[in-house]
């Protein structure tokens, strides 16, 4: 498996972020406080309905925005798959696959991730 792409809008401090990976090998760095665990989590978010650092989805959403929108396209098994995500602080949490609605509860994880965090506890 392997995220061709991603967008993001209004999710934690970005407004809006539209990336196109390589295949290989991609490298993120910066300051502290810039996004780079944000952008991390819009991806975990994403592949798995959830985030490993809040439980409260509201958290997720931009500040004084009413909903959060996340898209990532991804190879899977030499097929391209279309993922998004959809929060609203009304209406609740809605995911899709190749545009078809799909379980919140869908045990089927499209993009394993492994994470590692200081703020985790043992």
């Amino acid at each position: 498996m392997w995220v061709k792409n991603l967008f993001v809008s209004n999710f934690r401090n970005f407004a809006r972020l539209d990336l196109e990976f390589s295949p290989r090998l991609n490298l993120f760095w910066g300051d502290n406080g810039e996004g780079k665990t944000n952008f991390l989590e819009s991806l975990y978010c994403l592949g798995h309905g959830t985030s490993f650092r809040t439980k409260t989805d509201e958290e997720l959403i931009k500040w004084g925005q009413p909903s959060l929108y996340l898209k990532g396209e991804g190879f899977k098994s030499e097929r391209l798959f279309t993922y998004e995500l959809v929060l609203d602080r009304k209406i609740s949490k809605v995911r899709k696959v190749d545009s078809h609605r799909v379980g919140l509860r869908n045990p089927t994880k499209w993009l394993w991730m492994v994470t590692f965090s200081p703020d985790k506890s043992l």
